[in-house]
């Protein structure tokens, strides 16, 4: 366990170590998080980094996500000085910060992208509008058979995978809510594809969104 955030002393998180690809650059900066098997400490000084006394979980140094590990991610000052666990920068849930997915619709260091077009095949273009780093929606009303619709966009960790969860009214009232399966994502363009089926929207109705 591992001190990070240096205004939130008490606040632990798990901290691990991995193997990187030949050719990846050393980090040559001030680093506050290296291993304690490698330093005479006696106790806990409250000081940023592995945290004396902690257990440490066996870990075969297998990375937690399929990131990029040749380069730095964020401030080289964050090594020496710790990260905000809320700020620009935060750690997601596997304890790697967001923005080392590399570029892509899952970067939380802004700026993100503020709209992206969600496009029904066939049925029109609407605008996504970002709620924060991670999220976009579309409260407008998509006409879709019998049904208007909302659509939900959501970050799922990697930037292969993306949720579109799109919820139908009848008038005002909520009918159902439908996560439409991901087909497809090309990382060069950064469009993303999605295909509902029967019984929720007419079968092979598709979605593109493009972040590119």
């Amino acid at each position: 366990m591992a001190r990070f955030d240096p205004d939130n002393p008490s606040e632990l998180r798990p901290l691990k170590w991995y193997f990187t690809p030949p050719g990846t650059p050393f980090f040559m900066g001030p680093n506050a998080f290296s291993s304690l098997l490698y330093v005479d400490a006696q106790a806990d000084d409250g000081s940023l980094g592995e945290v004396f006394g902690q257990a440490r979980e066996y870990s075969k140094g297998e990375t937690p996500v399929p990131y990029p590990s040749l380069g730095g991610c964020a401030p080289d000052g964050d090594f020496e000085d710790g990260i905000s666990l809320g700020g620009d920068w935060p750690l997601n849930s596997s304890g790697v910060k967001q923005c080392c997915y590399g570029l892509g619709p899952c970067v939380t260091n802004p700026p993100a992208p503020s709209t992206v077009p969600l496009v029904l095949v066939g049925g029109g273009s609407y605008d996504l509008v970002a709620e924060d780093s991670a999220t976009w929606s579309c409260p407008i009303e998509i006409p879709l058979g019998a049904y208007y619709w909302d659509a939900y966009v959501t970050c799922m960790g990697s930037p292969a995978t993306m949720q579109l969860v799109m919820e139908a009214y009848s008038g005002d009232t909520p009918v159902y809510s439908y996560n439409v399966p991901q087909v497809g994502y090309d990382p060069e363009t950064q469009v993303y594809t999605f295909m509902g089926s029967e019984p929720y929207m007419p079968d092979g109705t598709t979605f593109t969104i493009d972040f590119g």
